[in-house]
């Protein structure tokens, strides 16, 4: 039996938390990888990597904390003025369907507003960076290096420029979503969709559990065909057609590595961190 479910709102608390545990560990991922770089390069660069690797975790920590807990805000603020994200779910846990065009617009919005919190963040700070480089540039006697700075300075206040930046994203997330959903929903009808395990109490829904095997599966079939599309467009534009078998198996793997890590550590940090708590309305 199917049950239309719709997400009035996200736990803003449980959502960073758990939220920013995930992407640290994928941080500590990435600074194995540089140490074993590192290692296998210079063994005398072992003090910098220290330094680089946690820059990494802890730059990690503080932009997610504010990432999640931003994003998480600016949604329970849509779901009460907009349409809602909405989904069908099976009792076995399967997620059969999910909402289109609201999940497409709620995820457009979001990522569009939070970009242009970050930009009003570093507006100021970009160009002031990039105008000291320029005059350091300039007495060193790099007046190329220079001159192509500062247009990059001119080019981040441009009002162009922001304006060409807010549509950029709002649309590209709004057509990735659409494709992405739609792929999903195609899928999830032949049996193939995501299951996750839901426990109800008090009005609260918690996720207990995400299935890593079907999740990652899907999420590899989407990358795949997202990475297809991508590959066929870039290729006509360059013209080498390697792009399209680069992009499909990129995307595929990466899909379905991504989606089981994200899984993986979701089900072993839920149990220490607290999981992730939603409120979810019947329909």
């Amino acid at each position: 039996m199917s049950n239309l479910k719709t997400l009035k709102s996200i736990d803003v608390a449980s959502a960073t938390i758990i939220g920013t545990g995930v992407q640290v560990l994928f941080s500590i991922i990435l600074a194995i990888i540089l140490l074993i770089i590192v290692g296998i390069v210079s063994s005398s660069s072992f003090v910098a990597f220290l330094s680089i690797a946690s820059t990494i975790i802890f730059g990690t920590i503080a932009f997610c904390i504010f990432s999640y807990f931003t994003q998480s805000s600016i949604y329970n603020w849509l779901a009460k003025r907009i349409n809602p994200i909405s989904f069908s779910i099976e009792d076995d846990g399967t997620i059969s369907k999910i909402a289109t065009t609201p999940t497409a617009i709620n995820l457009a919005i979001i990522c569009t507003i939070f970009s242009i919190i970050i930009y009003l963040m570093t507006v100021f700070v970009v160009p002031l960076i990039l105008s000291t480089i320029v005059q350091v540039m300039m007495l060193a006697g790099q007046i190329q290096v220079a001159t192509a700075l500062y247009s990059v300075a001119m080019l981040y206040t441009s009002p162009a420029m922001v304006i060409g930046y807010i549509l950029g994203i709002f649309i590209m997330t709004c057509v990735y979503t659409l494709i992405s959903v739609s792929i999903y929903n195609l899928l999830a009808a032949k049996g193939y969709g995501a299951k996750v395990k839901l426990n109800e109490e008090d009005k609260i829904t918690s996720l207990e559990s995400i299935d890593v095997k079907s999740t990652a599966l899907i999420y590899g079939v989407i990358s795949l065909i997202i990475g297809l599309v991508t590959g066929i467009i870039t290729a006509v534009i360059s013209g080498s057609y390697l792009n399209i078998v680069a992009y499909t198996v990129s995307g595929l793997i990466g899909g379905i590595i991504v989606m089981a890590l994200i899984a993986i550590f979701y089900n072993f940090l839920s149990e220490k961190l607290g999981k992730l708590k939603i409120e979810l309305v019947n329909e």
